[in-house]
């Protein structure tokens, strides 16, 4: 696919970021959005509207899928001169500069991220090492832990900030549960009778202080669009879909929150995480 063609299939606001040379451009957007897209046909059009030398241009992702996805894009758009535009991932550029500029780096030898190998073999030694309180003890998490923890880390979030918003999601879903337990206290399933549960549910969490985090805005958005689609439809449908992702039957037969264990092995989780 040449420049031109890229270019034709963008909107007007993906075309806003590419014809934008000079300058920081942010491109706030979800996964499958183009962004991609934007940025290698941006970097297209930097090459082709100035006399930037593309050696001169910096790429940096997450993966090495991500830089060698951008790389094809990329040579498909300009060819050639795609092999001298500089496409890394982070800890490839990071190893680079230390690799080219030693005496700024005083290692003893260059540090390697570590193997695959090496990585399990520390993540299980932690579980091993946990008490058996901790929810996460075992390996059967061990997968789900390290697709976590890996997340975590390329969001930035570090494990004290991360204790702090479970602790603060903790604490509204005890509030919520309280009110699921006394306004779900002889539920038996959704049908047009419980209906009006489902609403005083809304109601009453209406009631409660906004959090920190946004879970609350989250839940209320879910069980309101329940609520409206359950009406335009005339069918309960969309309720059984929120009580199936937020709502679970305990031990004792009682509808409570889901959200609260998940919350509790993250807590749990964060331990291994520091």
């Amino acid at each position: 696919m040449d420049f031109n063609k890229a270019y034709s299939r963008l909107n007007k606001a993906q075309k806003n970021a590419v014809d934008t040379l000079d300058g920081p451009v942010l491109v706030v957007a979800g996964p499958g959005t183009g962004k991609t897209q934007i940025l290698t046909t941006r970097v297209a059009n930097i090459l082709k509207k100035t006399d930037t030398d593309p050696n001169e241009i910096l790429c940096l992702t997450f993966t090495e899928a991500a830089a060698t996805n951008m790389k094809i894009r990329l040579s498909n758009l300009i060819g050639r001169d795609s092999y001298d535009v500089n496409i890394n991932t982070y800890h490839g550029f990071g190893n680079e500069l230390i690799r080219s500029y030693k005496e700024f780096f005083p290692f003893d030898g260059l540090p390697k991220p570590a193997e695959d190998l090496i990585v399990d073999k520390i993540y299980r030694k932690i579980l091993h090492d946990l008490p058996y309180s901790n929810l996460l003890k075992g390996e059967y998490y061990l997968p789900s832990i390290k697709s976590t923890i890996s997340r975590a880390k390329r969001e930035f979030i570090l494990p004290d900030n991360l204790d702090k918003q479970i602790i603060s999601n903790l604490e509204l879903l005890k509030k919520i549960n309280q009110i699921v337990l006394e306004l779900f206290a002889d539920f038996k399933r959704v049908d047009k009778q419980s209906i009006s549960l489902f609403k005083q549910l809304s109601n009453a969490v209406d009631q409660l202080a906004n959090d920190k985090y946004g879970l609350l805005d989250l839940f209320k958005a879910e069980i309101n669009t329940a609520l409206d689609e359950a009406n335009e439809l005339g069918k309960t449908n969309p309720l059984t879909v929120f009580k199936n992702q937020w709502l679970e039957k305990n031990s004792t037969n009682q509808l409570v929150l889901k959200a609260i264990k998940e919350n509790t092995k993250l807590k749990d989780l964060v331990i291994i995480y520091k």
